[in-house]
């Protein structure tokens, strides 16, 4: 009995992990598209991006160069939609607007890199000017639905080049002299609940089961 409740556990753990981790993530730019994974880590969203000195951290920062990808919280399994541009105290000045199209409801902005220049209730909504530093942002998007993302930037100095980096680490490129829109997309391979929906009920039918086999082992 003890080893069922165990393996009936352990199952159901990782049954509920494997629901909400379902999904495929697509970059369309004109007539080219990738299939792409987003970058992982055990950071939050923001503490990945690292915000520190008016500039992000994320260790994926290059001189002169924008760069936008998917990340991963695996914790919590937290989807964020990163962009930086340049580096910190270097690079010189630049500026640059980013109009998010077809943004799904229940997306959130986490950080604003600087204050005030990173909104969805703006148009553009991502309005950018820096010296020697990085400016961008983060948002957090869900994963119970469908949803397509188009990306149209305007750079307008300090950028050289705009790339999509993957969750493996290669890039591609995605041109700067008067670059088309990109779309990202994600297609969960079912419509699941996110995170807190499926986890939390998770741990109170495991805790329920627990209780139930140390009643068991009293009564032993």
């Amino acid at each position: 009995m003890v080893r069922k409740i165990v393996i009936s556990t352990v199952v159901f753990t990782l049954l509920c992990v494997s629901l909400v981790s379902a999904g495929t993530y697509t970059v369309t730019q004109g007539s080219n598209s990738w299939d792409v994974t987003p970058v992982t880590g055990s950071n939050t969203i923001a503490g990945f991006y690292d915000y520190t000195s008016v500039s992000s951290h994320t260790g994926y920062e290059e001189i002169y160069v924008s760069k936008i990808y998917l990340y991963l919280d695996t914790t919590n399994n937290k989807l964020g939609l990163i962009m930086h541009h340049n580096i910190d105290t270097t690079g010189g000045s630049g500026s640059c607007e980013f109009d998010l199209q077809n943004v799904p409801a229940g997306s959130v902005v986490v950080v604003s890199d600087d204050a005030g220049e990173f909104s969805l209730s703006k148009e553009p909504e991502g309005n950018w000017a820096w010296t020697d530093n990085t400016d961008g942002g983060a948002i957090e998007l869900p994963q119970n639905v469908a949803w397509a993302i188009t990306v149209v930037p305007n750079f307008q100095g300090g950028i050289q080049y705009w790339k999509y980096l993957k969750g493996d680490g290669s890039v591609i490129q995605l041109g700067v002299a008067c670059p088309g829109p990109v779309m990202i997309s994600y297609e969960p391979s079912t419509v699941v609940p996110e995170f807190p929906t499926v986890f939390f009920p998770a741990v109170a039918i495991i805790g329920l089961l627990l209780a139930v086999l140390l009643v068991r082992i009293r009564e032993k």
